[in-house]
Parts: C-alpha cells; sequence; structure tokens
C-alpha cells in the first residue's frame, strides 16, 4: 500500500451518509517497484525513470477537488505498482486528456462516465475509456464517498475495443510500417559506407542489430559491454541488453551478440568518452552519453544524470537519414525511420528467414507469443507486388549492387560455356549469356547466374523476358504455396534487382 499503509491512507474519508467529501491523507512520499522514493508532497511529483523525463504536473488539474483527491490516491497507488512509463499515462489519460472534462462533476453519473465513453467511440479511442473505468472501479473497491458499486458493476459489462494493435505491420505502412528489403539494404549499405557521424551510425546499427526498444539502449552501461578474444587474435563483441517490463526489482539482462563492426565502434566510443569526460560511474557510466547533465529530484536517479534519453535517442534516429539523403522509394520523400519502425524490421526479417513464434518472441524480449502474432500474419497475408517494388531505380540500383558479372557481345563469349534461358515457368527463351567460371558451379543456373561475378551476360540477350517471367512466378508461387511466410517472394528479390541493374546498365551503355 502507499506509504504508511491502508490506514495512511484512507482513515480520512468522512461519513460516507453525512457528506461525500473526501480527503487523501498524503504520506509525502511512496515506493515504486523498484524501491525508489518519489516526493508527492508538493504539486510536481518526479517519476523514477530513469530514460525520460516524466512528471505529474497537479497544477494542471482543473477538475473537482474531490476527484483530484481520489485521482491522487490512485496515482499513488499505481506508483507502487505499476511502471513509471504506465503511470504517466494514467496521469495524462484521467487529468490532462481535453476529452476527460467529466471529473469536473462530482460525484461522477453513469449518464457522465457514458457521455466518456461515446466521446471516445467518436474519436476511435475508445481504449482510453479503460483508464478511467480502472479508476473508478479502484475507487470503488477501496470505499471513496460518491463511487457508487452499482454503476461499477454495469461499466463492468461494457466491452471495450483495445487499442489496435500491429496496423503499421500488416498494413505494411511506407511510413510507419517496417523497411521493404531495398530500403533495409540501402540503409545498412549507407552506414557501412560512412555516411553521418560514428555516433549516429552507433544508433542505427544498435536498432538494426538488437530490434530492442529505445529505452533497453539508453540504459546500456559500460559494464554491459563484453568483448572476448579468440585463440585466433580476433574479437567476439556481445552486449547485456537491460531488460524492461518485467516486474523486476533487481536489474536483469539479455546477453545478445553484435558485429565486429558494431563492437569496435563501441568499443571506440567508451574510450573517447573516457578521455574526454572521465568514468564518473566507474562501470555503470552509460555508453551512450547525453550532451547536457540532467537533473533529478529523486538522490536515487541521479546516477542517471549522463545517460541519454529515449527522446534524445529516438531524435539521433530520425535525423540520420536527413543527413544521409536516404530517399523512400515508396514515398519519394525522405525516408521517415523510427526506432520502432527498426524493430518492426528486426522482427520482420526474422519470420521471413523462417524463424519460429518463439525464435522471434525470445529476440524481442517478449514473455508470450501473443505479440509477435501480428508479423507472421503480415507475411502471410499479402503477395508483394514486385512490379512496383524493385523497378529500375537508379538510386537504388547505385548504392544496393546485386548484378556483379559483366555486360559483353555476344561473339564474345565463344569458347566458354552458354547459359540457357530457361525460366521458372518453363519457358525456353535462348542463351543469356556465357559462364566465365573456372570451376564446377555450386549455384542453381540460370537464375543465380544474375549474382554471380562470372556471369558474362550478353548485351542483346532475352534479360527483360526473363525478368518478367520470374515476377510472374514469384507472385504466383507465393500466392498458392500456403507458406506462413512469404518465402517465394522474398528470395528472388536479390535477382530481380540484379536483372534490373543489368537492363540498367545496358541502357546506359546504348
Amino acid at each position: 500500500m502507499v506509504g504508511g499503509g491502508m490506514s495512511n491512507l484512507y482513515l480520512s474519508l468522512f461519513d460516507a451518509e453525512s457528506s461525500l467529501e473526501y480527503h487523501w491523507d498524503n504520506p509525502g512520499v511512496v515506493y515504486d517497484r523498484f524501491g525508489h522514493s518519489v516526493d508527492t508532497s508538493g504539486e510536481v511529483w518526479e517519476l523514477t525513470d530513469p530514460t525520460r523525463t516524466n512528471y505529474c504536473n497537479w497544477k494542471r488539474a482543473y477538475c473537482a477537488k474531490d476527484n483530484l483527491e481520489t485521482v491522487k490516491a490512485y496515482v499513488a497507488h499505481c506508483i507502487e505498482t505499476k511502471a513509471p512509463h504506465t503511470v504517466g499515462n494514467i496521469f495524462y489519460y484521467l487529468i490532462e486528456d481535453e476529452k476527460n472534462d467529466i471529473l469536473d462533476n462530482y460525484p461522477l453519473s453513469m449518464c457522465n462516465l457514458l457521455s466518456l465513453l461515446d466521446c471516445y467511440r467518436e474519436s476511435g479511442e475508445e481504449w482510453k475509456f479503460h483508464w478511467v473505468r480502472k479508476w473508478y472501479v479502484w475507487c470503488t473497491d477501496v470505499a471513496f464517498p460518491g463511487f457508487s458499486r452499482s454503476i461499477c458493476e454495469e461499466l463492468l459489462n461494457y466491452s471495450i475495443e483495445g487499442n489496435e494493435k500491429g496496423v503499421a505491420v500488416l498494413t505494411e505502412d511506407p511510413d510507419d510500417g517496417p523497411l521493404d528489403n531495398v530500403e533495409y539494404d540501402l540503409l545498412r549499405s549507407v552506414v557501412k559506407s560512412g555516411v553521418g557521424s560514428e555516433f549516429e551510425r552507433i544508433c542505427i546499427m544498435l536498432c538494426m542489430e538488437l530490434g530492442a526498444n529505445p529505452k533497453n539502449i539508453v540504459l546500456l552501461e559500460e559494464r554491459d559491454f563484453i568483448k572476448n578474444k579468440t585463440s585466433s587474435g580476433s574479437w567476439l563483441y556481445s552486449l547485456n541488453v537491460p531488460r524492461i517490463k518485467k516486474r523486476s526489482s533487481s536489474r536483469s539482462v539479455r546477453a545478445r551478440k553484435i558485429s565486429p563492426h558494431l563492437g569496435q565502434f563501441i568499443d571506440r566510443l567508451i574510450e573517447i568518452n573516457n578521455d574526454n569526460f572521465g568514468r564518473p560511474y566507474a562501470e555503470k557510466t552509460p555508453i551512450l552519453r547525453s550532451n547536457r547533465k540532467r537533473y533529478f529530484l529523486s538522490r536515487s536517479l541521479k546516477r542517471f544524470e549522463f545517460h541519454m534519453t529515449t527522446r534524445d535517442f529516438c531524435k539521433a534516429v530520425q535525423k540520420y537519414p536527413i543527413v544521409a539523403k536516404l530517399v523512400s522509394r515508396r514515398s519519394g520523400d525522405i525516408l521517415h525511420l523510427t526506432p520502432r519502425r527498426l524493430r518492426y524490421t528486426f522482427a520482420t526479417r526474422l519470420v521471413e528467414q523462417g524463424a519460429s513464434p518463439a525464435v522471434v518472441a525470445d529476440a524481442l524480449d517478449h514473455t508470450d507469443l501473443q505479440h509477435v502474432a501480428v508479423y507472421f500474419k503480415a507475411r502471410g497475408k499479402t503477395v508483394e507486388a514486385l512490379d512496383k517494388a524493385l523497378e529500375c531505380n537508379p538510386h537504388y540500383l547505385d548504392v544496393i549492387s546485386r548484378f556483379s558479372g559483366i555486360v559483353v557481345e555476344r561473339e564474345e563469349t565463344n569458347g566458354i560455356p552458354t547459359v540457357p534461358g530457361e525460366t521458372p515457368t518453363y519457358r525456353n527463351l535462348g542463351g543469356i549469356g556465357g559462364c566465365g567460371a573456372k570451376s564446377l558451379c555450386k549455384l542453381y543456373p540460370p537464375l543465380s547466374c544474375y549474382l554471380c561475378p562470372s556471369f558474362q551476360a550478353w548485351k542483346d540477350g532475352p534479360h527483360q523476358d526473363m525478368l518478367d517471367e520470374l515476377k510472374t512466378y514469384a507472385r504466383e508461387m507465393a500466392a498458392t504455396s500456403g507458406y506462413p511466410v512469404a518465402r517465394i517472394t522474398n528470395q528472388v528479390d536479390d535477382v530481380i534487382l540484379a536483372i534490373s541493374q543489368l537492363l540498367q546498365r545496358i541502357k546506359e551503355m546504348e
């Protein structure tokens, strides 16, 4: 219970029969589930969230005094039992949301509550009423005056639709959904080529390789960075990623491997930070340091004063496409990039590679499988239109290299084996080029030839026909295979892009 328990909180109740007035006996301090103290003596309560600035500012509350007291008691209860971010949302939906002006009335009637529910439904935000109902039920359970048991039971009979989940993933939203293969490869190529500051690239790579939430990433500290030297002299890198939403009072981490490229970047970043700023909190010094020192009212949060906020981290990710001049082929505008989009992309690519729901849930650090079902549903739901996905766009053809062979005249391949143009749709287009390999081919001609550096493509070969047949085959197979993943579509993306690049190269030569 809050502060000194039930006796401290609720003994100030007046006799409900003589008066509806209620005053909460504020204990002055409450403790969250991590053991951090929250000062409740003033009008501004600082929630103990080290990753963002989060306050309950009661000066903004213009509701009836008696309702205000019950909301304060409820928020204090939530501080003890819920995550700081959740408490911030509860405060907003009860106090700051403009639609929720029913708290000006005391006591509340069923008519007041249903009017608010109708308002939320009209705006497509019915799920917000869930927070109001939970507050009302809790106040009824602890016998606050002015709260009716009959109204409470009637409210519980109403079915409230939840916040719609996974819409951006299911619809493959071009601005908020997962990146497609071309956009992903473009981003990876630009990061690898060194565009942008090293710090910005570290932020992008952390999202791409971990698929983590910003909160997980900004909580990374020097003690979480692990590097081990192998017997061959190379280095292996990993990160102990802090876990969130696990209702644990102690710090919990998950070990995750990272690429040598990212590992070297982080190693260098830690060294630079230590040289410039020292190690104020030894091994608990953050890896991603804030540009400015943060001030906390709570002493228990002081050691997070140099940690980057999730807001600043998201800004760094969003800024990168502008710096790198990355253009989305789907929208035609600068690529809209967020940590959430990269998390969606991380999960989607795992599904495309054949990962099971259990593997995807573990990679995303979910404790159950229900939250990852949307990724499997999305990949089985839509047969991607490859015609529009991988057209001959020079912006992508120049950056993402797939065709690695050469273009030659037909007569220049005399003396080497001819590659037959047999399509997956059982058409024979004749020859498409020559094979300059010096050893037995381990690939699967003729499609794999377009990805092979030994391939000598004929300038006048039937490559456009091959591309058209391949797209037709991919769409038909993905539509009829019944796979939970559009596996055929994903496997031929590179070949389609390679043929598109070859056609573009031939066009330029002509």
